[in-house]
């Protein structure tokens, strides 16, 4: 996408890149410290180990670094989709279509189980997104949210679905909730 746009004339186009900005967001609202630290850690030195290389060593039971270009796709891609709440099937999917590796589902399921267990907090951050969707559609509004609070509100007759409020007032809407 970025190749479709050109500068005019006498001006340059500075690409910027955020950095796994989902990743890192997912992570800090959850409260996973051991990945925040990570992430502090090798943005501030050179490394040849990151977070996906962490969680890849995991997967394969050995030191895997930068060098070892598949099992750090496989850390990358599982890091990237399992921390919003995919199963074994759509890591499989990602795997393939992202990284262009191929698994079998007993393989993803087990990345899946070793991510849950590993990423507790992310796991515990579903439950508390999934009670306040709850809360909201039982008209009740409810915050979510580690260190910062995200509001969750109710349909009502001036707008009549589920928002979440996030930090900076943008409001995502969610019409038909049951």
């Amino acid at each position: 996408l970025r190749d479709c746009i050109v500068a005019p004339p006498g001006h340059k186009l500075i690409a910027v890149d955020l950095s796994a900005i989902e990743y890192r967001t997912n992570n800090w609202i959850a409260g996973q410290k051991d990945v925040i630290e990570t992430l502090r850690y090798t943005d501030a030195n050179k490394s040849n180990e990151d977070a996906y290389t962490k969680f890849a060593s995991v997967v394969y039971n050995r030191t895997i670094t930068k060098d070892d270009f598949i099992e750090r796709q496989v850390g990358k891609t599982s890091e990237l989709q399992l921390g919003f709440l995919s199963g074994a099937a759509k890591l499989k999917k990602a795997l393939k279509v992202q990284a262009q590796i191929e698994f079998d589902l007993p393989f993803c399921k087990n990345i899946v189980d070793i991510y849950r267990t590993k990423n507790h907090m992310i796991k515990e951050h579903w439950g508390k997104c999934k009670e306040a969707f709850m809360h909201a559609i039982d008209g009740q509004a409810t915050t979510i949210g580690v260190p910062i609070k995200r509001a969750v509100l109710p349909a009502d007759s001036f707008d009549p679905m589920i928002r979440i409020v996030l930090p900076n007032g943008v409001c995502l809407r969610y019409p038909g909730l049951k």
